[in-house]
């Protein structure tokens, strides 16, 4: 879920970047490469997780969230040099929201792992 996280938030990120320089050289960055990285590592892990039968939907929203990331990911491609880019960075953001709408979903009390407010937890006494 984590790495998951940090990948919709590396993509979105990537294509504000490409969006505001107008450049379709985001896809050689070493962010893009570490950002496939750690989405390849999160599939590997995807699919060796075995969810007990209360617990399949969530694993199906980490599947759903991870296909939607690897789609983004491979718009980036798409992106031309001084080309209009329009219809891929549409793309790409359609993919990323949909992403993001999964991985939340994974976390819906539905699916039992509900996120907490810590705010008032003994931990957060020192602040």
């Amino acid at each position: 879920f984590e790495d998951l996280r940090r990948v919709v938030g590396q993509l979105a990120g990537l294509m504000i970047l490409a969006q505001l320089t107008d450049s379709s050289e985001v896809a050689g960055l070493g962010e893009l490469a570490s950002c496939r990285r750690r989405f390849d590592e999160a599939g590997e892990r995807i699919r060796q997780l075995v969810a007990p039968g209360a617990l399949e939907p969530h694993r199906e929203q980490l599947v759903a969230a991870h296909a939607f990331s690897g789609l983004a990911l491979g718009t980036f491609s798409e992106l031309r040099p001084r080309g209009d880019n329009e219809a891929a960075f549409d793309t790409i953001s359609r993919h990323v929201r949909r992403a993001y709408a999964h991985l939340s979903a994974a976390t819906a009390e539905k699916a039992g792992l509900a996120m907490v407010d810590l705010s008032h937890a003994c931990c957060s006494c020192g602040r």
